[in-house]
């Protein structure tokens, strides 16, 4: 009996590790090619110890624009071919139209009420929450809005004042990360948190911590690997969130709190009624029959325009639940809950991504003082011309328009959040993405291409002026992402950075320091974005 129940556990082992090497080998069997995976752990080791820019820039130079490895169990496509991405985000996107569930059933973060963001929705959900999003950040809006941002870059323009008269250096990377926190307070939540003028917010703190975060590597490898044993390690990691979340230790649940009661607050109280984003989603109301891909697609009025863009999907579909059909006309609104999730989700993103992009711009501006000077010029003739700064005369600077592009494509602020799932088996080419497999853009190395790029490390905003544009590569450069899935906050995040900008700049020049880093500067990998390592350090100098 004993040897007979070892002969069966020794069958059961050899099947389970011919089922694990089969698996490992599906890429490889779809044309795939990356390194070799372990049946255990995939390549997940790799994933863990270097960089993602590092990373991504080896395995393309070893294995083509095309690589495949396994973050554990997940088979993951890096796609670094720009035509490719093309199809996945626009030409193709009804195979892709969801970003790709981590292995983890229950997500990275376990509490609940996180997978109401619109970043985690899927299916018919995230059309119909996408849908009723993006008119909240049209340019409508964000004039509507304006009021409110001009306020809080007043309110940088007097510390950078004081700063300037004391003619100390400072951070001016730390400073943009309090404006975008009190823009993004103010406009999400319609909160006035001053946290420009405190040393210690804690909803700065927490967004920051969100960020920051490590990631338990023992429980992720565990999970990743094998990924039914998120089924046991779930409800440990569930009671660890809600504990932590009651001592006030969760950064997500600081943020989910604030968002929950500000909501209330709004909505028994009708007269507290803001022209702010929260208000928006509030309000939100749309019919099924304005569903489109087309639709959902955030722009911006001068950012590089691709031939064919969002016009496909929408073709081969017919309508934008992907089956040829028009859903059957109702009114959407937003959950309570979605509400609040999406709140969050803004404050984030809203604070992080926009201070980096302006934090890589200073350190552009401080290197480059002709640059500088021909941005200042352009800000100072459109004033006289205009004589005001918001948001219909900001979108008519050109030049700071390429400097800013430029910037972003040579310091990409998120470097690893340009992902797709593949819906259905997907060919192209000689290749076969699989059903399942997650599918990563590299952001970075495609922006620093020789193939798309000449002299790719070079900094030169004219690669975007109007003459020169036309020769930019489709689909090389997207700091935002591409397609109805990009990033549906770029119009309010290049609002902000370039009413900031130009009012930073028509009454201060910004001049080096010994801390200032001259040439190429110091960045920090995170698990999504590029960030300055040691700040931008600079001083203003009063014009």
């Amino acid at each position: 009996m004993l040897l007979l129940l070892v002969a069966l556990v020794a069958v059961l082992l050899v099947v389970y590790v011919v089922y694990r090497k089969r698996h490992f080998s599906l890429l490889e069997r779809n044309g795939i090619y990356g390194p070799k995976p372990s049946i255990i752990s995939g390549n997940i080791a790799d994933v863990v110890k270097m960089p993602s820019i590092e990373r991504h820039d080896s395995l393309v130079k070893k294995y083509g624009k095309i690589v495949g490895y396994y973050i554990g169990w997940r088979p993951t496509v890096l796609v670094a071919d720009p035509d490719l991405a093309k199809s996945i985000q626009i030409k193709d996107f009804h195979y892709f139209a969801d970003r790709p569930h981590m292995t983890l059933k229950h997500g990275l973060h376990p509490n609940p009420s996180l997978s109401k963001m619109l970043i985690r929705d899927q299916g018919k959900r995230w059309k119909e929450v996408r849908s009723a999003l993006t008119p909240t950040f049209s340019g409508a809006k964000l004039r509507i809005m304006t009021p409110i941002v001009n306020d809080a870059i007043n309110n940088l323009l007097d510390i950078i004042d004081r700063q300037s008269k004391s003619g100390e250096e400072f951070d001016i990377y730390d400073m943009f990360q309090n404006l975008t926190t009190d823009v993004i307070g103010r406009t999400a939540f319609g909160i006035q948190s001053n946290v420009q003028n405190k040393e210690n917010d804690k909803f700065l703190n927490a967004a920051k911590d969100v960020f920051n975060m490590s990631i338990n590597q023992w429980m992720f490898f565990l999970i990743q690997c094998f990924p039914s044993t998120d089924t046991v390690l779930y409800p440990y990691r569930r009671f660890k969130e809600m504990i932590d979340h009651k001592l006030g230790k969760s950064p997500n649940g600081i943020l989910l709190d604030m968002a929950r009661d500000i909501v209330q607050i709004r909505k028994q109280n009708p007269n507290n009624r803001r022209k702010d984003l929260l208000q928006l989603m509030l309000d939100t109301k749309i019919s099924t029959d304005d569903i489109s891909y087309d639709k959902m697609v955030a722009g911006n009025d001068v950012d590089v325009k691709e031939s064919d863009n969002n016009n496909t999907s929408t073709k081969k579909n017919g309508s934008a639940n992907g089956g040829g059909r028009r859903l059957s006309k109702t009114e959407i609104t937003l959950t309570e809950e979605e509400i609040q999730a999406n709140c969050v989700l803004f404050y984030e993103a809203g604070y992080e991504t926009t201070s980096t992009a302006l934090g890589f711009m200073a350190h552009i501006l401080v290197n480059y003082p002709d640059v500088q000077e021909k941005v200042r010029r352009e800000v100072q003739q459109l004033y006289e011309s205009e004589g005001k700064l918001d948001f219909n005369t900001v979108n008519k600077l050109e030049y700071m328009e390429c400097v800013l592009n430029e910037t972003m494509r040579v310091y990409p602020p998120v470097i690893t959040f340009v992902s797709r799932e593949c819906l259905q088996d997907y060919k192209y080419k000689d290749i076969t993405i699989p059903k399942g497999a997650a599918v990563q853009v590299a952001t970075y190395y495609l922006h620093h291409d020789p193939d798309y790029w000449s002299e790719p490390e070079k900094f030169d905003p004219d690669r975007f002026s109007a003459e020169r544009k036309h020769e930019i590569y489709p689909s090389s450069w997207q700091p935002f992402g591409s397609g109805p899935r990009n990033c549906i906050g770029l119009r309010f995040a290049l609002f902000e950075a370039k009413l900031a900008l130009a009012k930073l700049l028509l009454a201060y020049r910004l001049e080096s320091v010994p801390k200032t880093e001259i040439g190429k500067l110091t960045t920090q990998v995170k698990i999504l974005t590029l960030t300055p390592k040691n700040g931008v350090w600079v001083k203003a100098v009063k014009l």
